[in-house]
């Protein structure tokens, strides 16, 4: 239906995944602020990240999503002709909308979210950099960082960034109720590592693909003391490259007793698995996603990270973690995990107060209303009607943080 709001067309979905399950949470939270001043048509592909997503999102009572083949459909076309704003959510749709814009002569600004980029690489710096770079000048009206350490890294790895491209700084959301799930998924019952899980013992998580970024064998050498001394267990959650590497690691150093590696696991049971964890940790070099961290709190788990990401603005020392310099040193990071794990009344405290702040500050709910603000921001007719949403202006470069 054509309105005379100003048209946002939403891409929910990564380019390899299909339709993700925080850019449809990220659509419903936007749609269900009331009167939001735009009209919002979210745009996918057949693919889910997660079967059923698609469903679920209906479910919820989204339906301004549209399902596409490609960008270049008729149907598409035509919202693009009309758009004020395309939000990207990669790379490769930020270069396939420059395109359709220039083919077409439409006039909408392109918006890209930076979710994932990977610095920690060093061989693929140098090009990965300076495609990055050149595809945001050229094709990007503005930028929206998760956090102001992703900005911070990303600008320091791309020296030919247009100092004068705009920017916003603001984090994803979470859904706090899939946190409050008591009951036990049924789909679990048969789980293999399920009996560890409810053993009684201490449990340590990490949220994380295994690629050499996130340093998993690095955090298995600091911590295999502590676990082997507090009869803890280390869950590593995830999949990915690495991760047979550290099986091998595990079973060499007979840590298999310590160190549970379950791989994938459905995103329906995480929040869940995260409810009878009692101490989070994050140790990346580079993290752009704040859910490794963000999640935990939500679950009332208390978090140790070294400063990476949205560490900053969700972990303070004894009320929701414990927030470490980027050295990582193995002896700092031990004594904090330590010190968790030998407390319980300290995680029972920390527990509350991390619920309680997250809750208050890192809705999708609040999410969306950034987002919304940042929309109204962008555009000459309606941006003097968000001025006052944003915190603060970072000096030097047209940089507005929330």
């Amino acid at each position: 239906m054509t309105t005379d709001k100003p048209l946002v067309l939403f891409l929910c979905y990564e380019q390899a995944q299909g339709l993700h399950y925080h850019f449809a949470d990220w659509l419903a939270a936007l749609l269900e602020e009331e009167q939001p001043g735009f009209e919002i048509v979210g745009l996918t592909t057949p693919r889910e990240q997660e079967s059923g997503l698609l469903d679920s999102i209906r479910a919820r009572g989204v339906t301004n999503l549209l399902v596409v083949k490609s960008l270049a459909e008729p149907a598409v076309r035509e919202l693009l002709a009309r758009a004020a704003i395309v939000h990207c959510q990669g790379f490769r749709q930020l270069a396939e909308v420059h395109r359709l814009r220039a083919e077409m002569g439409a006039q909408f600004q392109c918006l890209i979210s930076l979710h994932f980029f990977r610095n920690g690489t060093p061989w693929r710096i140098p090009f990965a950099n300076y495609a990055s770079a050149r595809l945001l000048q050229e094709a990007c009206d503005v930028v929206h960082f998760l956090s102001p350490r992703s900005r911070t890294e990303f600008e320091e790895c791309n020296l030919l960034l247009n100092p004068a491209l705009p920017c916003f700084v603001f984090p994803l959301g979470c859904r706090a109720i899939e946190f409050e799930i008591e009951r036990q998924p049924a789909e679990l019952q048969r789980w293999e590592y399920l009996p560890t899980l409810l053993s009684g013992r201490l449990n340590l998580v990490y949220l994380a693909n295994f690629t050499p970024n996130k340093q998993q064998g690095w955090l298995i050498q600091t911590l295999s003391r502590i676990l082997q001394k507090h009869h803890g267990v280390l869950w590593l959650l995830g999949d990915g490259p690495e991760r047979a590497s550290i099986q091998r690691y595990v079973h060499q150093h007979a840590l298999s007793d310590y160190v549970m590696l379950p791989g994938h696991i459905h995103r329906a049971f995480i929040p869940w698995i995260l409810t009878k964890m009692d101490v989070a940790v994050c140790c990346s070099r580079s993290e752009n996603s704040p859910f490794a961290i963000m999640e935990p709190l939500f679950a009332g788990i208390p978090v140790v990270s070294l400063n990476v990401g949205t560490a900053a603005q969700l972990v303070s020392d004894f009320s929701s973690g414990f927030l470490l310099g980027n050295r990582r040193s193995h002896a700092e990071f031990a004594r904090k995990v330590e010190l968790l794990l030998s407390d319980t009344d300290l995680r029972r405290q920390m527990s509350v107060e991390a619920k309680r702040f997250v809750a208050a500050n890192y809705t999708w709910s609040k999410c969306a209303r950034k987002t919304l603000a940042m929309y109204r921001a962008i555009l000459p007719s309606l941006a003097n009607e968000s001025r006052e949403q944003w915190e603060f202006a970072i000096p030097g470069r047209a940089v507005k943080d929330v």
